[in-house]
């Protein structure tokens, strides 16, 4: 049996499509859901990489808008972006994050 849909519901996203892994999905359903940033140490401690995998992990996730960058080198956090006409409410429905992390379709 299949567990993802073959035409998606309107108005979702299936990250995996758009070439996120488990662990950005992970990382993404946290800053959603939980409100979490992450710094560069937080992101390599929690998810255990590398430097260069965590700025390139952000790096796609704000190149699709979901991740936004507060301030500079060390003190550089990461979070869940919110347009000004997007709710949290509206980000968590549209990215199908479910607190049971079943599927992947966030």
């Amino acid at each position: 049996m299949f567990s993802r849909t073959l035409i998606p519901e309107p108005g979702k996203i299936d990250l995996e499509e758009m070439g996120l892994n488990e662990r950005q999905i992970e990382a993404l359903r946290l800053m959603v859901n939980e409100g979490k940033g992450f710094t560069n140490k937080e992101y390599r401690e929690h998810f255990g990489v590398s430097n260069w995998t965590c700025v390139e992990d952000m790096k796609l996730l704000e190149k699709h808008g979901f991740v936004i960058v507060e301030g500079k080198g060390k003190s550089t956090v990461y979070r869940a972006s919110e347009s000004p006409h997007e709710s949290k409410k509206k980000l968590t429905e549209k990215l199908m994050i479910g607190a049971n992390g079943e599927g992947n379709n966030l």
